[in-house]
């Protein structure tokens, strides 16, 4: 976020501690980003738009707590979106893996919200692999591609040195790229866009190393 940009929040911010209504400057600049972020953790409108309000509320409710330290408050209201869904799943009684949820609803339906995800098999298999990564990557992957969110965003989102966020980030495209050569190598050309070429030629069939290389 530039300076001005970043004066101009910080302006909304103080006017919105004084007066809640103002709170609306951020629903507006926020709420597109925070809403398809927890549409692709759920995979359902109706629960992403729920979670969305709630998530905006308790953003509001609580912007009090908020120490303005020129840091925009998106990374902020994306991590009450992230206990927000996290919370849901555990209301619910779900697992992470919203993918095999999906396969237990009733697909006869054209408009089912799960419906093209599972016809489309390219996207499920990508999405297992993402789902299959150990937490902290997976929640990094989540934020990066499905939140839109920067590394220094996810970073201070998961309250993470953004050198880990991006070697988690390095680490999970060549997890990912492997298991795609391995199992989908179809599906890997078609996305090969979203991978990186240079891992999948280093690392070729050799193991990928874990749990060194954070910092």
């Amino acid at each position: 976020m530039d300076p001005e940009e970043l004066e101009i929040e910080r302006g909304w911010f103080f006017l919105a501690r004084l007066n809640p209504r103002k709170f609306a400057f951020f629903y507006d600049k926020y709420y597109n980003k925070v809403n398809r972020y927890i549409y692709k953790r759920v995979f359902d409108p109706d629960i992403a738009d729920d979670l969305t309000s709630e998530t905006f509320i308790k953003a509001q409710r609580n912007l009090w707590r908020f120490r303005w330290k020129n840091i925009p408050l998106g990374p902020w209201i994306m991590r009450i979106a992230v206990n927000e869904v996290n919370g849901h799943f555990r209301r619910e009684g779900l697992t992470r893996d919203v993918l095999q949820m999906a396969a237990n609803q009733d697909q006869s339906r054209p408009n089912a919200p799960l419906a093209q995800l599972i016809l489309d098999e390219e996207n499920q298999f990508l999405y297992r692999q993402v789902l299959d990564l150990d937490e902290l990557s997976r929640n990094i992957f989540q934020l990066f591609y499905w939140g839109d969110c920067t590394t220094k965003e996810v970073a201070k989102i998961l309250g993470t040195p953004e050198g880990t966020v991006k070697t988690r980030l390095n680490r999970g495209r060549i997890v990912i790229a492997k298991a795609l050569l391995r199992n989908r190598p179809e599906i890997s050309r078609t996305f090969e866009h979203r991978i990186p070429q240079e891992p999948m030629k280093q690392y070729g069939n050799n193991e990928v190393m874990g749990g060194e290389g954070d910092d």
